[in-house]
This record gives C-alpha cells, structure tokens and sequence, in this order.
C-alpha cells in the first residue's frame, strides 16, 4: 500500500450546486447513535432491523432528509424487502410514530441532533 498525506486522504467535494453542496457536508456529518439505534431496534427481526436502517439511512444520505415519497413500491425497494413480506414491515417502519413520521406527504425520520 502507498504511503498517501493527510491531504490525500481527505474527501473530495463532488457536488457543486450550492443545495449540493450543504447535502454533502450534511452526509459528512451526519451522525450515528448506535446505542440509540439498536435499543430501538430490539425485539424485531434482523430483516425489520436491516430495513429500518436502510430506510434510514436513504433518508439522509440520498433524499437529504427531505422525505421518502409515500410509495410502496419504492420504500419496498429502499429496504429491499420482498414483496410478500412488505406490508407487515412497513407496518412496523413507516408507522406515524415511532420510527417514520408523516409529514405533508412525505416520510421523515426524526432526527436527533446530539448524544446525551
């Protein structure tokens, strides 16, 4: 392996509009409470698990936390789920309570901003 400089190693800006370029330092920044997470997660499947955290996480690195649309198929597929199995997971991740919330038409997580 190559010996690279601190400088190497840092990330490169890949967008450029400015709307892009906050979306960019917020996945930069976007924190992770594991503890957190996997409390909440307790109890339910590996499959709910995994699908909550692909939801969530496509929520904040790819929308922005800007909202999932409130579409079936495309929720099923952001937690690749297979199709038989959808509505009760759904059920479980996308239910105006806990975890996804409702918000003018789009699905939000809420989002904590820091660790107490």
């Amino acid at each position: 392996m190559e010996n690279l400089k601190d400088t190497d190693t840092q990330p490169k800006p890949i967008m450029t509009t400015p709307r892009k370029q906050s979306a960019n330092l917020l996945n930069q920044c976007m924190p992770f409470f594991g503890n957190e997470f996997f409390e909440c997660v307790a109890g339910y499947s590996a499959e709910v698990s995994m699908s909550l955290l692909r939801a969530g996480w496509h929520f904040w690195a790819a929308r922005h936390c800007d909202g999932l649309p409130d579409d079936d198929d495309y929720l099923r597929r952001v937690c690749r789920v297979a199709p038989g199995d959808w509505p009760a997971i759904k059920r479980i991740i996308f239910d105006n309570d806990k975890h996804f919330r409702m918000i003018d038409g789009l699905w939000h997580l809420p989002l904590k901003t820091s660790n107490p």
